[in-house]
């Protein structure tokens, strides 16, 4: 499969050096054709509180998804969206994004950092909340993704990338509702039914731009005790002053009730349930105090609430964790004759605090600085450089450094690269958790890595690529495991517990090959195909036996596939616009400590029709549907938490405006 995949990089650069031309004006990222793409976009500038950038001078790698490509995946979760993102992997534990694990590129759940228009959702408890995310799909303007580690600008946990979730700001008034059911295919005494929807709401009120989203989705799960209810809302406040000053201001809720069958611990809790409450709220303002300088005020808090019910056992866990953050960054633009640089500093202050009957009562804070700066000349090369100062308890003070930049050859080619590091410290659960399958580790120190990458993009007619090659160093990297004592041995005889485990070497290829056209006046077509292939070498320290069971970090993407065709049809009239679109999508994985690979394929198909006044849709979404079984997060001896079966959607979307 790895030969097929490099034969296949090589004849399509042999293809782009054949096509090169110097006549397009840049960014030619999507020749004559409008429709947006998941892996390459036009220039959109990154959403960030510092320095000026967007996805075309930068030297980071970066996908950004927009709303409207959100519209036409097979997808009603964050995380649906994100496992059609090269060099993700999304573990997800039960349907519609009830509980899932995100890394990237090999990376473990708690090295991804995700934010919400800058407000970290990061969690001192456990990884494992950090996507139970109040944001409903119809209230994101877009998704950054950044591959990498990225501590230079973003501190703490952007060890293996970041994930940037933008919400909608500016809009037309609108008012907007979908409702959808679905169920497996499966026999009427083995069927589970699910259903949900969603209401959006954007106007103008008194010069504020107000949007507000509400999102319900429940029902019985997809096998024994894996029900869920799950409710989160959204409502943004913004408004400028004329083009000197803005305020905004957000504020989310998360409520997410479900039975957690084999979530944790298979197999004695298959009786478990978990209960997790979800809040934040963020303001921030920015004022223009001339002479090209900017500065900008953040201050965030977000409270989350666990309350996992080992039934079998009559064992509780109760966990209430709060993190308050304050951030102040200065901005200033610097014009040159024939180059412009830019120059960012800023502050920041972050507290984390958990209340817990089984971890205890803990405290830290984090004081963060940095500066960085941009500079580009003649529109043509751009070089960042910068670095975070960190001073916490734990670590002392931490400097971590790091540079991207990117060279456009010509109006098709450009070359770019980055180098940087990443941080993490252990949660609490690493460091305090005990029950009867395991044990804690309070004398964690915590995890390092170090980043390098280059790789080229080219753009002509429609036609897009992307192809880097990265290294990754993780040192002292944490994880849960077990040794083996006995290959027949019950897992519940010898406890898990979390270590350092030493260091791990990732090395990998990633790119991306997408074109876009339209047939005649009524018919557009996508295709893509993304990829990442990637080895790991693990140097186990003496403190872990090399025989053992991983629970998370030893268990990685090696080869990741994705391909996806899209098919729109348009019939226009002067006052109605009926749409009939169709997506195929396939995902072909390899896991490091499986030996069979994992086959995906899911399709969506919509009727949609718009005028003046309103528009409306239809859509069917069907996944997995070779209704292939594997275990999504393996715990060795044939135990595991096993994946979605084949699934059926039906839905519907109204829109007023």
């Amino acid at each position: 499969m790895r030969k097929n995949f490099l034969s296949a990089i090589v004849i399509f650069q042999l293809l782009s050096l054949q096509a090169q031309d110097t006549l397009l004006p840049l960014p030619a990222a999507s020749g004559s054709s409008p429709l947006p793409n998941l892996e390459y976009m036009q220039e959109v500038e990154l959403y960030s509180n510092r320095l000026h950038q967007t996805n075309l001078n930068t030297g980071m790698n970066v996908s950004v998804i927009t709303s409207k490509e959100i519209s036409q995946l097979p997808a009603q979760t964050i995380n649906e969206v994100l496992a059609w993102v090269s060099g993700i992997d999304v573990r997800e534990r039960g349907p519609m994004g009830v509980q899932a694990d995100i890394g990237i590129r090999g990376s473990g759940f708690d090295q991804v950092l995700v934010l919400v228009d800058g407000v970290r959702m990061s969690d001192p408890q456990t990884g494992h909340h950090q996507m139970n995310l109040p944001v409903p799909l119809q209230m994101i303007e877009r998704i950054e993704v950044i591959r990498g580690s990225a501590a230079r600008r973003y501190g703490l946990n952007a060890m293996g990338g970041v994930i940037h979730i933008i919400t909608k700001k500016r809009v037309a008034k609108t008012i907007s509702a979908t409702a959808f059911g679905s169920t497996n295919m499966s026999s009427s005494s083995n069927r589970y039914v699910n259903q949900g929807g969603r209401v959006y709401l954007s106007d103008q009120i008194n010069k504020w731009n107000v949007c507000a989203s509400a999102d319900y989705q429940g029902g019985e799960g997809f096998r024994y005790n894996t029900d869920f209810q799950n409710f989160k809302g959204l409502l943004s406040i913004n408004r400028e002053w004329g083009g000197k000053s803005g305020l905004s201001m957000l504020a989310g809720h998360n409520n997410n009730r479900f039975g957690a069958n084999d979530f944790y611990a298979p197999s004695s809790d298959e009786e478990s349930r978990e209960t997790v409450n979800t809040h934040f709220l963020n303001a921030s303002f920015n004022h223009d105090l001339g002479s090209n300088t900017r500065i900008n005020l953040n201050a965030s808090s977000r409270w989350n609430f666990d309350h996992y019910d080992l039934v079998k056992y009559n064992y509780v866990n109760k966990h209430q964790s709060q993190v308050s953050m304050g951030e102040l960054n200065i901005n200033k633009q610097f014009f040159f004759e024939r180059s412009i640089g830019e120059l960012s500093g800023g502050l920041e202050w972050r507290q984390e605090r958990i209340q817990s009957n089984n971890l205890g009562d803990h405290d830290r804070t984090v004081y963060g600085a940095y500066t960085e700066y941009k500079h580009s000349w003649r529109d043509r090369w751009f070089v960042t450089l910068g670095s975070y100062g960190l001073q916490t308890e734990e670590l002392g003070f931490k400097i971590y450094p790091g540079i991207d930049t990117r060279y456009r050859v010509n109006r098709n080619w450009s070359i770019w690269g980055n180098w940087g590091n990443g941080q993490r410290l252990p949660t609490y659960t690493d460091l305090y958790y005990e029950d009867r399958s395991n044990s804690s580790n309070p004398n964690l120190i915590s995890e390092r890595s170090r980043n390098a990458e280059i790789g080229v993009t080219f753009s002509k007619l429609g036609f897009t690529q992307n192809l880097s090659v990265f290294q990754k160093n993780q040192f002292d990297r944490i994880d849960w495991i077990k040794p083996i004592v006995d290959p027949n041995d019950s897992l519940t005889t010898v406890k898990w517990t979390p270590y350092n485990l030493g260091t791990a070497i990732f090395r990998g290829i990633e790119g991306g090959v997408n074109y876009q056209t339209k047939i005649g006046r009524q018919l557009a077509m996508r295709m893509s195909w993304n990829f990442c292939l990637m080895e790991g070498e693990n140097q186990v320290n003496s403190n872990a036996n090399q025989s053992v069971l991983s629970k998370y970090a030893l268990n990685f993407l090696e080869t990741q596939s994705i391909q996806s065709v899209w098919f729109n049809y348009s019939l226009h009239n002067e006052h109605y616009s009926p749409q009939i679109s169709m997506r195929i999508q396939w995902r072909h994985m390899v896991r490091s400590m499986l030996v069979d690979p994992i086959n995906l394929y899911d399709l969506r198909l919509k009727y949609s029709g718009n005028n003046a006044s309103n528009s409306w849709a239809f859509f069917m979404d069907i996944s997995n549907i070779s209704n292939k079984q594997y275990f999504v997060i393996d715990y060795g001896q044939g135990i595991g938490l096993p994946n979605l079966p084949r699934w059926v959607q039906l839905g519907i979307n109204y829109s007023l405006r």
